[in-house]
C-alpha cells in the first residue's frame, strides 16, 4: 500500500460521500418508516480507524460491500424512484473518489457489484413505469430480487433491449439465449441485435 502524507489522504472526501451515503439511506427509511437492517454507525465506526491507518485498500472494499448491501435494501423495499436517485448520486460521488487517488482499484461500482447492477436496472424500469410495466409487476411479485433468468425472459418477450446490455454486465446473455433458443449469438451481443434476430426468426 503505497504511503500517505496530509497533501495526498482522501480522508475528507472518504468522510463526505460515506455521510452522504448514510444521509441518504437514513432519510429514505425514516420518511418511509421503515427498518434498515444494515448498522452504518458500525460500519463508521470501522471506516474511522481504517483512516487512521491509512488501510484505503480495506475501506474500498468495506465501501463496496456496503454500497451492494444497500442497494438490495433498495430493491426490496421498493424504494421509489426519487430516493434512489438521490443514492444514485452518493454512488456516483464514490466513484469520483475512487478514480482520483492511486490506493483505491477505480472500479465502477455500479457495473461490477451484483446488487448494484440490479438495483440500477430497478432504478431504470421505476423511472419509466410505463414502458417497463411487465417486469415492474416481476419484480413486485418476486420475494427478494427476482431471478436474473426471469429479468432476461421478460426483457425479450417485453422488447426492452437496454435491459438486456445492464444483465450481461451480471451474466452472459448471448450464452443464457443460446442454451434456451439454440441461436448462436456471439458474447456480448447487444440487446437491439438479439431482439431483432430472435423476431425474425419468430422465436419471440
Amino acid at each position: 500500500m503505497p504511503s500517505c502524507t496530509s497533501e495526498d489522504k482522501p480522508d475528507k472526501y472518504i468522510e463526505e460521500v460515506w455521510l452522504g451515503i448514510k444521509n441518504a439511506v437514513n432519510n429514505t427509511f425514516s420518511q418511509k418508516r421503515m427498518q434498515f437492517s444494515i448498522d452504518l454507525c458500525e460500519t463508521s465506526n470501522l471506516l474511522n480507524k481504517l483512516q487512521s491507518e491509512c488501510n484505503y485498500t480495506k475501506i474500498e472494499e468495506i465501501i463496496m460491500v456496503k454500497i451492494g448491501e444497500i442497494c438490495r435494501e433498495y430493491i426490496t423495499n421498493e424504494i421509489d424512484v426519487y430516493n434512489c436517485h438521490i443514492l444514485d448520486v452518493q454512488i456516483k460521488r464514490w466513484n469520483k473518489v475512487t478514480k482520483k487517488y492511486k490506493f483505491f482499484e477505480n472500479q465502477d461500482v455500479r457495473v461490477v457489484v451484483e446488487n448494484c447492477i440490479l438495483f440500477y436496472i430497478y432504478f431504470k424500469i421505476i423511472d419509466n413505469e410505463k414502458k417497463y410495466i411487465t417486469l415492474i409487476n416481476i419484480f413486485k411479485n418476486t420475494q427478494g430480487i427476482p431471478n436474473i433468468h426471469k429479468i432476461i425472459d421478460c426483457s425479450l418477450s417485453s422488447n426492452y433491449p437496454i435491459i438486456l446490455d445492464k444483465c450481461n454486465r451480471l451474466c452472459c446473455v448471448s450464452s443464457y439465449i443460446n442454451t434456451k433458443f439454440k441461436t448462436s449469438f456471439h458474447k456480448n451481443t447487444h440487446g437491439v441485435k438479439i431482439i431483432n434476430v430472435m423476431k425474425s426468426k419468430k422465436l419471440i
